[in-house]
């Protein structure tokens, strides 16, 4: 809709080429299956997938969501576009909210936006869902930042935000706000993205002028609701673990403390998903690049930006820092695990690193910023094109084997059939599934160089327990599901086959799946049970006699339902809205001005 010049066309190509570096693996037949990241050819549309279940909603509503769009094409190509959106969207949205203009600079954002630790990190440990947050965070900067009414930024350059009256004239209201349902809809597909989302909403939008405040706290709110609900009225802990305040702290990759990890945009607390090349040399220049841009390109960010959102950019930056940080700090580590402990819903502080989101973006800005004060001072002066150069290559140099390290959580797999065979059997069974061997994450010999989360709960058509509890660095974490904890009671008591299986129906488990070609704690005699399918890489049992019903939940169903319903129709006539504006300024064009008069 909007022009982009010739510099802004190849920064957009640039995103678009080192987004399918990173993917390279995925050219590869099969679906995506790597630590976190689970896709199979249909995922299941049940009660778990809106939060309904015994387990806490951290996958709410992104299991719904998964599972509507794999009835319109099939898990396959999903995988593949939902990583892929991600990258897209932080690059391109970067290079817009930078307001950069040479090509070194756009070329710097847009590959820095990419192309850094953080990213590269994330899609390692298969949390593809948090960094649509990471994507649409910039857009999200975009659309609050309308509800301001700063003017024009310094210099004559049109700022980003033209005021809340005049973002559309004849919208008032309605055309922004729907901008910011959308942008916010992508983050919230995972709690901590709703959070994140909403956050940044709420501060780059602040105002003291109610009118324009109430729309953004309004949108704020409704887009944690899918989550929110079902966890306030879940049987599943309220709280967690405060052991894994230490076990999910941010690490440090290298000598210098995990604060120095942190500055350089790494510091995950998972050394599986950690490049090699951040424990050397190049980690250590990575931190000194950051301050760097924070050093030139904050200064110059202000100028692009304007005082207002430069000021609320460089906040929100130094709070998510402050928060990845604070699980390292003594005092702010005691602090983490008293929430964690007390506090319900907390246990999403535990994992520090995600929580740099923010920091990264303004980061991302800051080098872009930097580049184009440094392009305009050697302007006339010396050749343009060693910048270009040094914009392209130097993400590339200073995380070279981003590639590499996601190579093999990347690299699709090829399911045994008996998956399909054992979900065809199960569909249309109200009773659970209690899959075996109780462990959370599997290590399978058709899925080499890599853990994984138990396929199961994505794959089966019914209620599945699988253990909850999560083991780190040797540390048995304590889990959150009620039913997962009287299951692994019973399975640890060392039930006889006909105790397993009396044990088994009075907790409403109906099946027991046992997955054959993977490590875990050992199985018990299930020779009571009823063979339905065995002999392969996957086997089905049938529990005898008469199961427990599932408890009656109608209440809690209709509430939760009810919310997400409401939800998506604010969604829907969001997009309906942001098209009709689109469709208005196209016909309004220098393109359709164009052809009318051919």
């Amino acid at each position: 809709m909007r022009p982009r010049n010739r510099s802004a066309l190849l920064a957009d190509c640039w995103v678009l080429g080192l987004s399918v570096a990173l993917l390279w693996p995925q050219r590869l037949p099969g679906y995506g299956l790597g630590h976190d990241m689970v896709f199979t050819p249909r995922q299941p549309l049940t009660e778990q997938s809106f939060g309904l279940g015994s387990v806490a909603p951290r996958a709410v509503p992104l299991d719904a969501v998964v599972a509507l769009a794999s009835r319109l094409v099939d898990g396959a190509v999903l995988g593949r576009l939902a990583l892929l959106a991600p990258l897209l969207m932080a690059g391109w949205g970067c290079a817009r909210l930078s307001r950069v203009s040479s090509l070194p600079g756009l070329l710097t954002v847009a590959g820095f936006a990419v192309w850094n630790p953080f990213v590269i990190e994330r899609l390692a440990l298969g949390q593809w869902a948090l960094l649509w947050a990471y994507g649409a965070l910039p857009w999200v900067v975009l659309a609050a930042s309308r509800f301001s009414a700063e003017p024009s930024a310094p210099g004559g350059s049109p700022s980003p935000r033209k005021g809340w009256a005049a973002t559309e004239r004849g919208s008032g209201w309605l055309q922004p706000t729907s901008t910011l349902v959308c942008w916010l809809a992508v983050c919230a597909i995972t709690p901590t993205g709703a959070l994140i989302g909403a956050g940044v909403a709420v501060v780059v939008a602040g105002s003291r002028q109610v009118k324009r405040l109430a729309p953004v706290l309004a949108v704020a709110v409704l887009v944690q609701l899918p989550w929110l609900a079902p966890a306030l009225t879940s049987a599943a802990g309220a709280t967690s673990d405060p052991r894994g305040v230490a076990a999910f702290a941010a690490r440090s990759e290298r000598p210098g403390g995990a604060w120095a990890s942190l500055l350089g945009l790494g510091g995950i607390w998972s050394s599986e998903a950690t490049p090699a090349s951040r424990a050397g040399l190049l980690g250590h220049l990575s931190t000194v690049a950051v301050l760097a841009a924070l050093l030139f390109g904050l200064p110059a960010l202000r100028a692009a930006v304007g005082q207002r959102l430069w000021r609320r950019l460089a906040l929100l930056g130094l709070a998510g820092l402050a928060l990845a940080v604070a699980g390292t700090l003594p005092g702010l580590a005691a602090a983490l695990r008293w929430a964690v402990r007390e506090l319900p819903g907390a246990g999403l502080l535990r994992d520090g690193q995600k929580w740099l989101m923010p920091f990264v973006l303004l980061a991302v800005l800051s080098a872009g910023a930097a580049v184009q004060r440094l392009t305009d001072r050697l302007a006339g002066r010396a050749p343009g094109w060693p910048l270009v150069l040094a914009a392209l290559a130097l993400p590339l140099v200073l995380l070279p084997d981003a590639m590499a390290t996601l190579k093999a959580p990347l690299t699709p797999v090829r399911y045994p059939q008996r998956w399909q065979q054992v979900a065809d059997q199960v569909r249309g069974s109200s009773s659970a599934v209690l899959v075996l061997p109780f462990g959370s994450y599997r290590s399978f010999g058709w899925a080499p160089g890599r853990t994984v989360l138990d396929p199961a709960p994505r794959w089966l058509p019914a209620e599945t327990v699988v253990d909850d509890r999560l083991v780190v660095s040797g540390e048995v974490l304590g889990g959150e599901d009620p039913a997962a904890r009287r299951l692994a009671g019973l399975l640890e008591s060392g039930p006889t086959a006909a105790a397993l299986a009396s044990g088994l129906a009075g907790q409403g488990i109906g099946w027991v799946v046992r997955e054959a070609d993977t490590p875990g704690p050992p199985v018990p005699d299930l020779s009571r049970l009823q063979p339905m399918l065995t002999g392969d890489a996957v086997e089905l049992y049938r529990v005898p006699g008469q199961v427990r019903a599932a408890p009656d939940q109608s209440a809690r169903r209709r509430l939760v339902l009810w919310l997400d319903l409401v939800c998506a129709a604010v969604l829907a006539v969001a997009i309906s809205v942001k098209s009709g504006f689109a469709g208005r300024r196209l016909l309004h064009s220098s393109v359709t001005s164009s052809s009318e008069d051919s």
